[in-house]
């Protein structure tokens, strides 16, 4: 039987970009990266997946593992490309899934200290990339839209001139980032 550890492993090197979740269910391990990909627990062979709905139904009675490791792997997949458009890019990823989780039902948790976590480090990595975005964008002169100059204090309308620069906007329908 495939561990989380090594699920973990054998997925994330299906993904060129750092793979922000992985859920687990009684058969298999699933995560989105690049592609809708699972893992068989018995097997251990990886499959990618071509419909969402196919993805959705799978994988719907997962819960979200911890692992520190994706974590960290995300932040050093960063510290690996310090250019701008990968800054903006790990930002709206972070932003996203913890907007996710945030509003996941706590079940889809093996536990309230894990989703606690989980949380925990997401905000931390988003205050992260932030402080990198707003230090580039405090030495640059971008234009900042009335939505914007109305929201001075909340950081995800203070990352939009720089997000805009690099090819994502608002979805202000659930506060998330989408690729122009």
């Amino acid at each position: 039987m495939i561990s989380k550890e090594e699920a973990y492993l054998t997925i994330k090197n299906y993904s060129d970009v750092p793979i922000t979740y992985m859920l687990e269910t009684a058969d298999g391990f699933y995560t989105t990266a690049e592609e809708l990909l699972s893992l068989n627990k018995q097997s251990g062979k990886t499959s990618k997946m071509e419909k969402y709905l196919a993805f959705m139904v799978e994988a719907q009675e997962g819960k979200h593992v911890f692992l520190t490791r994706l974590f960290d792997d995300f932040l050093a997949y960063y510290i690996e490309h310090p250019e701008e458009a990968t800054l903006a890019e790990l930002y709206a990823r972070s932003w996203n899934r913890l907007f996710y989780d945030q509003e996941e039902e706590p079940f889809k948790y093996n536990s309230y200290e894990e989703r606690q976590q989980i949380l925990s480090k997401w905000e931390e990595i988003v205050q992260l990339l932030y402080n990198d975005i707003r230090k580039i964008t405090d030495t640059q002169n971008l234009s900042r839209p009335p939505c914007v100059q109305d929201h001075s204090r909340d950081l995800f309308y203070m990352a939009k001139p720089f997000m805009i620069k690099h090819g994502w906007t608002t979805n202000d329908v659930n506060r998330t980032w989408t690729r122009i």
